[in-house]
């Protein structure tokens, strides 16, 4: 929670209902991700007649991208975010009290309507990364490297899941 007394900002943390619980959904999420992108390698590694026939598939190294992500952000908010949620609202209080430090002794006049070229970087990485999402699932799913659809399309091929779900 962010607080702001007499021009001095700062972070403290706050106590939720269910804050274990709460704190594990993306941690669950992503393993979510990790486990159908892992189900899907291990299908096309055991449907590929050669060695080489498996590793020229771009699905694989797609695949194989959405097996490493999931697992190193599932460890970096485990670290810093879960189990060291101390350490984070302490440093982000220093970095907020350096910058007040610095905003009060380097007080000169600014231009308001001019900004830095690194602000406006930063800016455009923002909104590139809020659009991307939804352009990057797009372009997977046309291209048909989406894991979980074939998953579906694998499991639909068994004759028990197909004659189940004509029964329904």
């Amino acid at each position: 929670m962010v607080t702001e007394k007499g021009g001095h900002v700062s972070i403290r943390k706050t106590k939720r209902k269910f804050d274990t619980v709460v704190s594990l959904i993306p941690i669950g999420c992503l393993s979510v991700t990790w486990f159908i992108c892992g189900f899907a390698i291990i299908i096309l590694a055991t449907e590929s007649n050669t060695y080489l026939e498996m590793v020229q598939n771009p699905k694989l190294w797609t695949w194989s991208i959405g097996v490493i992500l999931p697992s190193c952000g599932a460890i970096a908010y485990k670290v810093w975010v879960v189990d060291d949620l101390n350490l984070s609202v302490k440093l982000a209080n220093e970095i907020i009290a350096i910058q007040q430090e610095l905003v009060a002794e380097l007080s000169f006049s600014r231009r308001p309507e001019s900004t830095s070229t690194q602000a406006q970087f930063f800016d455009l990485l923002i909104a590139a990364l809020y659009v991307a999402p939804p352009i990057l699932v797009t372009g997977l799913i046309s291209t048909g490297t989406e894991p979980f659809l074939f998953l579906v399309k694998y499991f639909l091929q068994f004759d028990i899941i197909s004659a189940f779900l004509q029964r329904i």
